[in-house]
């Protein structure tokens, strides 16, 4: 009977020459230290459990099948990968690396009375250079490779992995330094790398892999081994965790592993309970309904075409607002997670604001969608997830013996951070989240393996612009590869956004372009409608539309006539929706109308704190959200005025709305915030008993029209100008929605000859911007899956050409802010508090900052002008000084650390720059010229 897996681990060490155990690989206080082969058998052990227990079911057989492998096989190839990682220690550059150390030179002594020899030449000419362990170990790791067969491109395919432990390839100058010194090492250096490399090869059972490659593959293309360093690197990061893996106190191989796992909260690949074969049944299970909840034909279709589903594919439902397409994602999602052996869901949200919204509900649903004795664990992933109230509750969540009916959803430390939380089985984050898997950046590999095992919800998909849906194609792109299921939600999505997200993922599953492009289906105005495609191609499904909810007049009006307006159409109460394209303009609107409407008019944007921010929002949903009725919470009268915030995923319902012109799609949704809810006739005054949109912020002249600088400079005058010759007199929801949006974005538009010349400037405007956004978005993108051969190529970070600015690495295109935490000299001028925060003690400079205080704080964020920091001299000045300005005890925050600070006087004024600011809570921020 062969020995198992820990019978080998067991007898590992032992089975070592015994100078390896004088080699150390991590250093702990009062000069403890863990031994080299040590953490390589623990970080193999560790990649062993992972692989049977926590990456999903839908990883491992694509890992297998692109490298030609069984699971077994592609199994051991990973335990080795993760147990060979650090092999790069066995070298004189990095044992001597704590000889200054008082508490730890001694272990250079150790090394040498074992035999080695520290002795470096990097060079002919003798001279010394810093060697990295991790190059090391890929040029080590791929020359023993070449020694037993592996051809030159595995044996580097598969080095890489080693190579890139820390977070990404090093560079051929490293590589090409460390393999000279490597090469004159003192003889037993070899000896040990000798022995440490056979020896994992027989622990993990290797041979039959590296063999099986050398006869299967010709190379090993580069989403493989991101894939596979991501393991590597979440079970080294695991392993080196000394409160885990302890220093001292070894057990039994298998004990120490299972009580390591254990102490961090990894939770397993997520077991999804079985649904009902009938889809209200299977709905009324998730999600709680009451028994006179009906299923809306966008639900009952979605879960049907999922039902049916046993490929992995790319699922795009579009549906007007109050159809349930979260429900209806979310039931995908979990019908996908059965058929697939997901390991999770993400739910991207467009802003934060969206996913703290959706954060709540995903909590219930989880649990509902985990099995019963099952714990999953879940991670609101955006950087302001410390702030949620929601969120910090389930990091405190005990997980005990007794769980109830359903599964237990927690929100674990280790899977906590920034990096690591995407590896948790649930996650709600904004979308940045999911296309930062197409951006150049240290550690990409673990947001890989965190996406690759999970069904991807993308919402409001219409909502982003060219640069951001590069990435978002590309993303895409890597996760049809990965063998991901993608859906994707929007209420008006542009047919040319569908094909080519459509495209995208059909990139990766053998359906070519053509074929897409040519379906009629495809190319459809139907509405709503379910798309698919996976390996046999597209599908789509018509769904049955509900009844008209709304037909709104449209009515074109002058900036100067709101106010006349609002007194007529008000003049027996109401709630009207004013919004603006540009902050200044909603500040300067909300302006005129309260000296007309004392009391009656609140300011909603998002050049307020966002503690403040928050509490506008609550106000607003607690007012004019569905339960809110008139002479019960509803107010008789009361205007809104806001900004773009008021667009997406806020549930409140206005009689009226006045708005600036913006592209079509957008105008929709903001016409899906009035007459949003059924509602008795006394909550609507008579006159406003049939909703109307009044739109502003242009002048109908004999020639093209004019429009609002401001708004060209949000939405470009193309889309502007293409929507107000499309402009209906009337808009019937949601039968209208399709053919609006597809006249809109049709290639082939036209617009009345008048208008030839500003149209003809506009368009070649638009493709200019749109070729700019796509070279920014290049500079730090990664190729589509069939161009990255190697692991170099995601890691780049190639340039524009000369002359061309190059793409900051980010996914969203914006201009260069900053952020600060606004706080306000106190009255007695030796402290400070945060700004508009009366009835706090002040905070001296010096002072170490209480937790109490650093929620606080750091709820007390704002966002300054873009055109504050428009010019890279005056973004330099501006950061320079309120880097002076923060208070010194915020480094040693958590929360407020890399943070800064705008201090603003006792008249809430500040300068910064050459600016001057005022912060006012009823208007928020405003520049104010000096």
């Amino acid at each position: 009977m062969k020995p198992s897996f820990w019978d080998r681990a067991n007898t590992w060490i032992p089975s070592l020459p015994q100078e390896s155990a004088s080699l150390w690989a991590k250093t702990g206080p009062e000069g403890s230290f863990l031994p080299l082969p040590q953490h390589m058998l623990d970080t193999a052990c560790v990649a062993n459990c992972l692989w049977d227990e926590v990456i999903a079911p839908a990883i491992r057989r694509n890992i297998a099948s692109s490298l030609g492998l069984s699971e077994d096989e592609a199994k051991a190839l990973i335990i080795f990968s993760a147990g060979i990682h650090d092999i790069g220690k066995a070298t004189p550059f990095f044992i001597e690396m704590i000889k200054d150390s008082p508490n730890h030179k001694y272990l250079v002594r150790l090394a040498k009375d074992a035999g080695f020899d520290m002795t470096v030449r990097t060079s002919s000419r003798g001279e010394k250079a810093k060697i990295y362990h991790s190059v090391a170990s890929g040029i080590i790791v791929e020359s023993h490779l070449q020694s037993i067969g592996l051809p030159k491109v595995l044996a580097h395919a598969l080095a890489s992995i080693a190579d890139a432990h820390h977070g990404q390839p090093s560079e051929p100058t490293e590589r090409k330094q460390a393999r000279l010194a490597i090469r004159r090492l003192a003889p037993l250096w070899g000896e040990t790398h000798d022995a440490l490399f056979e020896g994992m090869i027989k622990l993990a059972r290797a041979e039959e892999a590296l063999q099986a490659l050398q006869t299967r593959m010709d190379i090993i293309p580069a989403y493989v081994i991101q894939i596979i360093t991501g393991i590597v690197v979440m079970a080294d990061w695991i392993a080196s965790n000394a409160d885990a893996f302890p220093y001292e106190g070894i057990l039994p191989q298998s004990e120490r592993t299972a009580l390591g796992l254990d102490s961090v909260g990894l939770t397993n690949t997520w077991a999804p309970t079985q649904l009902p074969d009938n889809a209200l049944a299977a709905y009324k299970q998730s999600f709680h309904w009451p028994d006179n909840v009906h299923l809306r034909p966008t639900q009952a279709k979605a879960f049907s075409l999922a039902q049916a589903q046993h490929a992995p594919c790319l699922i795009i439902i579009e549906a007007p607002t109050g159809e349930g397409k979260t429900e209806a994602a979310l039931m995908v999602a979990h019908l996908l997670g059965l058929q697939s052996g997901a390991q999770g869901v993400f739910f991207a949200a467009p802003t934060m604001t969206t996913a703290n919204g959706l954060f709540t509900r995903m909590v219930a649903w989880a649990n509902n969608a985990t099995e019963q004795g099952e714990v999953s664990s879940l991670f609101l992933a955006h950087s302001k997830n410390q702030l949620s109230k929601e969120y910090g509750a389930l990091k405190f969540q005990g997980v005990g013996n007794d769980l109830p009916d359903t599964g237990t959803v927690v929100a674990t430390q280790w899977l906590s951070g920034p990096k690591k939380g995407i590896l948790a089985n649930f996650v709600v984050g904004t979308v940045d989240q999911v296309l930062m898997l197409a951006l150049q950046m240290r550690h990409s590999m673990l947001r890989h393996v965190g996406l690759a095992g999970k069904t991807i919800i993308i919402d409001e998909a219409h909502a982003y612009g060219v640069y951001m849906n590069e990435y978002l194609h590309t993303a895409i792109a890597w996760l049809a590869r990965y063998g991901a299921n993608v859906i994707v939600l929007s209420a008006t999505l542009p047919p040319t956004q569908r094909k080519v997200l459509l495209k995208a993922y059909g990139s990766q599953c053998g359906v070519i372009p053509e074929a897409i492009e040519s379906d009629p289906l495809v190319n459809t105005e139907h509405y709503p409608l379910i798309s698919l495609i996976n390996n046999k191609g597209v599908q789509t499904v018509d769904v049955e539309k509900r009844t008209s909810d709304a037909t709104f007049e449209i009515i074109h009006i002058q900036d100067e006539a709101v106010g006349s307006t609002l007194q007529a159409e008000l003049a027996d109460g109401g709630i009207a929706l004013v919004v603006c394209n540009t902050i200044k303009r909603a500040q300067e609107t909300f302006a005129e109308l309260h000296t007309q409407f004392p009391e009656e008019v609140v300011l909603h944007h998002s050049a307020f704190v966002a503690s403040e921010r928050a509490n506008k929002e609550a106000a607003l949903l607690r007012l004019l959200g569905p339960t809110a009725h008139r002479g019960e919470g509803r107010p008789h009268r009361l205007i809104v005025v806001a900004t773009q915030v008021v667009e997406q995923s806020l549930d409140i319902d206005a009689d009226l709305l006045i708005s600036d012109i913006a592209p079509m799609d957008l105008l929709i949704q903001r016409n899906g915030r009035i007459h949003r809810h059924d509602r008795p006739d006394t909550d609507r005054p008579t006159q406003l008993a049939k909703p109307k949109t009044y739109l502003r912020g242009f002048t109908l002249t004999e020639h093209a029209p004019t429009i609002d600088p401001g708004s060209i400079a949000v939405y470009g005058e193309k889309m502007l100008l293409a929507t107000i010759a499309n402009l209906p007199k009337t808009f019937t929801r949601p039968d209208d929605i399709p053919s609006l949006v597809h006249r809109v974005y049709n290639p082939s538009i036209e617009v009345p000859k008048s208008w030839t010349c500003n149209w003809e400037h506009a368009v070649e405007e638009e493709r200019v911007q749109a070729d700019q956004a796509k070279l920014r978005a290049s500079a730090f993108r990664i190729p589509e899956p069939m161009f990255a051969d190697t692991l170099d190529r995601l890691f780049t970070r190639k340039h524009s050409e000369a002359g061309i600015e190059a793409g900051h690495a980010q996914v969203r295109d914006t201009e260069p802010t900053i952020e600060v935490i606004a706080i306000q000299q106190s009255a007695d001028a030796y402290g400070y508090v945060p700004l508009g925060v009366t009835d706090r003690i002040p905070i001296h400079d010096v002072a170490d900052i209480s937790t109490e205080d650093a929620i606080i704080l750091a709820s007390n964020s704002l966002r300054l002008p873009a055109r504050m920091t428009r010019s890279p001299k005056d973004f330099g000045e501006i950061i320079e000084q309120l880097e002076r300005q923060t208070p010194n005890g915020w480094h040693k925050h958590f929360l407020l650390r890399g943070e800064v600070a705008l201090w603003f006087d006792q008249e809430n004024t500040a300068e910064i720059g050459r600016f001057k600011l005022h912060y006012d809570t009823e208007l928020g921020l405003e520049v104010i010229p000096k």
